[in-house]
Order: C-alpha cells, then sequence, then structure tokens
C-alpha cells in the first residue's frame, strides 16, 4: 500500500504500485503462484517471508545514513520506505495473529487514496529517526510476523495469506526492495 505519483514510478499501474512494465514480473508475478495450498504451508509462507525480508536486505546492505536520506522523485526517501515496511509489518503482527485465533481480517483491500494519508503521516512522524533505529525497527517488525506465522494453526494458513497485500506482505517487502534498488542506482 504505496503511493507512487510521478517520474519513473508512473508509467504502469499494478495492483497499488506505479513502477516501470519491465519489472512487474520480478516484483509481483512470482507471489501469484506462491499463493497456492501445499501441504505445510507454514514452511511454505515462513519461507516466502525470509526470502522477501533478505531483498531488502540486499537492497539496502551498505547504506548510508546520508543515502537513505535522499528524497526521491515519489517523494520519499529510502529511510521512509522503510519505516513504511515497519508500519505494514507491525499491522500484519496484529492481522495474523486475529486470523490465527479464528477471527477475520480487520483491515481490508485498501486503494491508493485511502492510504496515502496514513503512509504519508507515518513516513513523516519516523523521519528524524536514524538509518541504525529505522532498520532495527523493521528488524523487529519482521520477527514478530515470523513469530506470528509459527504460531497460527496450519488450517488458518489457507489460501490468500500472503502475496502482495495479505497478511504477510511478500509482495510489498519485494516491491519496495525493487524500489529501494532503483533508488539507489538512479543518477545524482
Amino acid at each position: 500500500m504505496c503511493r507512487f505519483g510521478s517520474g519513473p514510478f508512473a508509467e504502469t499501474r499494478v495492483f497499488m504500485y506505479q513502477f516501470p512494465l519491465t519489472h512487474c514480473v520480478f516484483a509481483i508475478g512470482e507471489h501469484r503462484e506462491e499463493s497456492r495450498l501445499s501441504s505445510n504451508r507454514r514452511e511454505e509462507v515462513a519461507a516466502e517471508v525470509a526470502a522477501a525480508h533478505d531483498r531488502v536486505r540486499a537492497a539496502i546492505a551498505g547504506l548510508t545514513e546520508a543515502e537513505a536520506a535522499v528524497i526521491g522523485p515519489d517523494g520519499w526517501s529510502i529511510k521512509d520506505h522503510l519505516t513504511h515496511l515497519t508500519l505494514w509489518h507491525e499491522m500484519r503482527f496484529f492481522e495474523i495473529n486475529r486470523i490465527g485465533r479464528g477471527g477475520q481480517p480487520s483491515v481490508p483491500p485498501t486503494d491508493e487514496q485511502q492510504v496515502t494519508p496514513l503512509n504519508d503521516t507515518v513516513a513523516a512522524f519516523r523521519r528524524g529517526l536514524s538509518l541504525q533505529q529505522v532498520v532495527a525497527d523493521l528488524e523487529f517488525a519482521w520477527s514478530m510476523v515470523e513469530q506470528a506465522v509459527a504460531a497460527c494453526s496450519e488450517d488458518r494458513l489457507e489460501h490468500g495469506f500472503s502475496g502482495e497485500s495479505g497478511p504477510v506482505g511478500t509482495g510489498h517487502d519485494t516491491s519496495h526492495a525493487w524500489m529501494i534498488s532503483v533508488l539507489r542506482n538512479r543518477p545524482a
């Protein structure tokens, strides 16, 4: 649930994201295939989560505080993207626990117009945090999601539980990993 308006991310709209069509298969397409049921859904979801987190870690490897603070063409810095991921994983922790207890998801599918004010507000609130704290907060939020998946009963880890905007949010991480890589590699 991101907002991207103009510039290099505005060429094509996929789900709630805008980025060049050549990257759609990498950023999102693979997750459609991964969301089918298997005999051991917990291991499948845990592997999907770990792979998405590793993509973000690879995208930010060696990132400096100065690089992380540069505002991109979308109005967000890399650090803003990371705090955004943290927010949504904090929310996912509660969603997964709710679903695991037999409840219904409380965060309905949303569109860009609905989440942009929340995303922008949280990015602004957390903008003053150091890169070290932002990364530590994201790692902690990821660990909360991983614990929630591990504690969730197998029968609740059903089709649609993960992916682009599902409670696990692996497509969301992968999309932001790609966007962070683009921001890091853009000409100065």
